[in-house]
């Protein structure tokens, strides 16, 4: 027998009585480099790269932050997985070359101390080093991120670029139902650039067919708007509701999506396995209360890998799962184990500040002197929605 398995400081992992009886253990060197240029990435940099000469350089990049992250965060150590995934955010981010150009552009000073390592860099450089830096920084704690950023601020100017593609990717969502507050824009963007990821491998068929991460997953409170976010964004980009299509539906299977929970698991596990062979979108609502988590973990494993539970490929490439959760302070919640949450790009959710609040509810319609004190007089506890639920008798007593 021969069984595999992660290192002890993994999440969940538990040392077992047998191998410590029975049997030898091998352990897993780290990958060489050179194998994780000629075998992660050059298989995905080589086919979309037009700039021959220079893909070795833009490979090393990517391997640069890989080898930082590794050394200088021991226990946040990335996979090949998120390498890969590096390059597929490069590619993504291309279509938004002019704004980066603009912004190293302004940027740029005399007065700047590290203006001459930025005009070293070509765009397509500054760009990798960008897309390296998003795919890393939500899997850090806060003290780790405040430390990657201030050693990439020393490369590229981060802030101003994803200042400049919040503004770029708000002009192209439209929704009547989700009110875009600036706390929402940072989770926006990071959706639009998964998808933009989700449609290299849909166009691209000679990828690999486990490049890349495959999942999002949102945290935070109830009622924060994570689904609701994730739900527009899916219409806004042309997405169909699975279990609503038209009739006469001619649009190819990648672009509709299905929205459910897993209260009932035979349903999850048929529309999860309907879903990756159709490489069609699946939102997920509370991930972590499923009742049977084992099972929950099998069908994500393998899914986010880019197989199903008979080890086959995708018959339709475009599969990807949103999964909201609160956390596990919340009762009945369960925290998911790190090498399926590794699957999944995180993004938080926070609590809509109180002038967001105000915004939100005067564009649903109430007087602004009702919003206000509405939100003035909410209890610590209550959330958008509570206040959204108000009756109308009492928005007028606001205003009285």
């Amino acid at each position: 027998m021969i069984f595999g398995g992660n290192f002890l400081n993994v999440l969940g992992r538990i040392s077992l009585s047998l191998f410590e009886q029975h049997g030898q253990v091998i352990v897993f060197k780290e990958l060489p480099r050179r194998y994780l240029l000629e075998k992660i990435l050059l298989p995905i940099i080589k086919p979309l790269y037009k700039e021959r000469l220079d893909i070795i350089k833009l490979a090393d990049i990517f391997l640069e932050v890989y080898q930082f992250i590794r050394e200088t965060f021991p226990q946040s150590r990335p996979s090949p997985r998120n390498l890969q995934t590096m390059a597929l955010r490069f590619f993504a981010l291309q279509k938004y070359a002019a704004q980066f150009e603009n912004t190293i552009t302004d940027f740029l000073s005399p007065s700047r101390l590290f203006q001459r390592v930025q005009n070293s860099l070509s765009v397509n450089h500054q760009i990798a080093y960008f897309a390296a830096f998003e795919e890393i920084k939500n899997s850090l704690s806060s003290q780790q991120q405040k430390q990657f950023t201030e050693w990439m601020h020393k490369k590229i100017p981060v802030d101003r670029y994803k200042s400049e593609l919040q503004k770029t990717i708000q002009q192209e969502f439209h929704s009547p139902e989700f009110i875009l507050t600036k706390s929402r824009e940072e989770p926006l963007r990071q959706l639009h650039e998964a998808f933009a990821i989700r449609e290299l491998r849909i166009r691209n068929a000679e990828f690999p067919n486990h490049c890349g991460t495959r999942g999002m997953l949102l945290e935070g409170r109830t009622r924060t708007g994570k689904s609701l976010l994730a739900i527009e964004y899916l219409k806004s980009q042309d997405l169909q509701d699975g279990f609503n299509l038209p009739k006469e539906n001619t649009k190819p299977s990648w672009q509709r999506f299905y929205h459910l929970t897993p209260a009932d698991f035979d349903l999850l596990e048929e529309i999860l396995y309907r879903a990756f062979h159709e490489g069609a979108v699946v939102v997920i609502d509370e991930i972590n209360t499923a009742k049977d988590r084992r099972r929950l973990e099998k069908l994500l494993n393998a899914y986010l890998s880019g197989r199903d539970l008979a080890g086959q490929k995708a018959t339709c490439e475009g599969f990807f799962i949103i999964a909201s959760q609160n956390p596990i302070t919340y009762k009945g919640r369960f925290s998911l184990s790190g090498p399926l949450r590794n699957r999944f790009q995180e993004i938080t959710f926070s609590q809509y500040p109180d002038a967001e609040m105000v915004e939100i509810l005067v564009k649903k319609g109430w007087e602004s002197k009702a919003a206000e004190e509405a939100v003035r007089l909410k209890k610590p506890t209550d959330t958008l929605e509570d206040l959204l639920d108000i009756p109308m008798s009492k928005k007028v007593a606001f205003i009285l």
